[in-house]
């Protein structure tokens, strides 16, 4: 859980927080976009590392297992306080 802890607040930190954010009428505005492309990059993030794990034989899965389920609470996470 190491990662997460270490992952979380960077991702936030990416994100955009201002009123500009929660608009909902409209195209969306820079900061929307840019909280979209941290969470892209996230999901992204975890195919690459999923798909990896899964594929290489080297990680055990407990390992395996902790790794992905550490970054899917990071989407999970990220996704929630960035998005709504």
């Amino acid at each position: 859980m190491s990662a997460h802890n270490a992952l979380l607040p960077v991702c936030l930190s990416a994100a955009v927080h201002s009123g500009e954010c929660s608009q909902v009428i409209g195209p969306l505005t820079e900061g929307q976009r840019r909280n979209v492309a941290v969470v892209n990059s996230l999901y992204r993030l975890q195919q690459a590392v999923n798909k990896i794990v899964s594929g290489s034989g080297v990680c055990p899965p407990p390992a395996a297992e902790a790794l992905s389920s550490c970054l899917e609470v990071s989407l999970k996470t990220a996704s929630f306080f960035i998005l709504y």
